[in-house]
């Protein structure tokens, strides 16, 4: 398994070269946050072979705050989410969680968990602090995950024979389609992955951010890849050693423009690349890790070491952040949940 540390890919043996269409020279990192969307169930159900479906009603009690879910490694921390400064958690899920790094929530607050070690996706209920599903068939060692609307599970896999990205169908254990990246050079390390239309089921296209090393370091980019094409294509972009990616559109508006947000380890902050052209840094200091949108695309979120800064988006402005509360260890992942009756 790679090694990570404080949130910085460790050395490997592997050695590649890497070109690029055009190099941004600053970087800075754009925010995901809280919203409001209609309330809603949190009726939980995947289909577990042909015909068979597993469901679960969880009771609803009341109005629920959006959750905050943050990875540490061996346990995600839950914050309410709130406008005041947060220190402590609502609670810590360990049950199931090995490794973590990339983690995603779906419409109905449950929270995806890719563990690389042992090498598997971990699915939990609202509020839940143990895995209601776990899936191992296809992991090798996952790095970060992502569920579209119609239930359909992308995860990245970094394995060190080989990246790759596999798609889990709705209600799946396996998977039906796996993409592999373009060879750049000898190798490459894939970091995390978003989905361009999550709205639109097993539509979207992927976009995944990746790493590889040559003689003057770790040198980063994009790939694409589209549900029913057989391959993925570099997007042309040249970074530093890169973190989370996120991607923000209009769901209303297929043609307006779509921004990618990707942390470059090697500034403080990360890039907004607007409609795949206009590349704009975003300083916020330290060195970023993960980012994750709102449902609503207002907020962004932006782990940070031990924090998670939460910024209105685009104008930057600092809503709150979240620490570990005396907790020692790097923040990864981070997932938030829209607001809705969950438990």
């Amino acid at each position: 398994m790679r090694s990570f540390a404080t949130g910085r890919l460790a050395a490997t043996s592997l050695v590649v070269a890497v070109s690029a269409a055009c190099s941004p020279s600053s970087a800075g990192i754009p925010g995901f946050g809280g919203g409001t969307l209609p309330s809603v169930s949190a009726t939980y159900a995947r289909t577990i072979g042909p015909g068979v479906t597993k469901q679960e009603q969880t009771p609803e009690k009341k109005k629920q705050k959006a959750l905050l879910y943050v990875a540490q490694f061996n346990k995600i921390l839950v914050f309410d989410q709130t406008k005041k400064q947060s220190l402590v958690p609502k609670y810590t899920i360990t049950q199931g969680i090995g490794t973590a790094r990339g983690i995603a929530t779906d419409a109905s607050g449950n929270l995806y968990v890719a563990n690389s070690s042992p090498s598997s996706l971990t699915i939990y209920k609202p509020g839940a602090k143990k895995p209601n599903e776990t899936i191992t068939t296809g992991m090798n060692e996952p790095v970060d995950v992502a569920v579209d609307s119609g239930g359909n599970i992308f995860v990245a896999d970094d394995a060190p024979g080989g990246a790759f990205i596999n798609e889990y169908p709705a209600g799946a254990i396996s998977p039906s389609y796996t993409w592999y990246p373009p060879q750049i050079g000898s190798g490459v390390i894939l970091t995390s992955l978003a989905l361009l239309s999550p709205n639109a089921p097993d539509e979207s296209n992927l976009y995944v951010a990746y790493n590889t090393l040559d003689s003057s370091g770790y040198q980063g980019g994009i790939i694409d890849c589209y549900p029913g094409n057989s391959s993925c294509f570099d997007v042309g972009y040249s970074f530093g050693p890169t973190g989370g990616i996120a991607v923000k559109e209009s769901p209303n508006e297929p043609s307006a423009p779509f921004d990618f947000l990707i942390v470059d380890q090697s500034v403080p902050g990360f890039y907004d690349i607007v409609n795949n052209s206009q590349i704009t840094p975003v300083v916020t200091g330290g060195t970023p890790e993960f980012l994750a949108l709102n449902a609503t695309r207002t907020d962004l979120y932006v782990t940070n070491a031990s924090t998670v800064t939460q910024y209105a988006y685009p104008s930057m402005k600092v809503v709150n952040s979240y620490t570990a509360g005396g907790e020692f260890g790097s923040f990864f992942g981070v997932a938030v949940t829209p607001t809705g009756t969950y438990f």
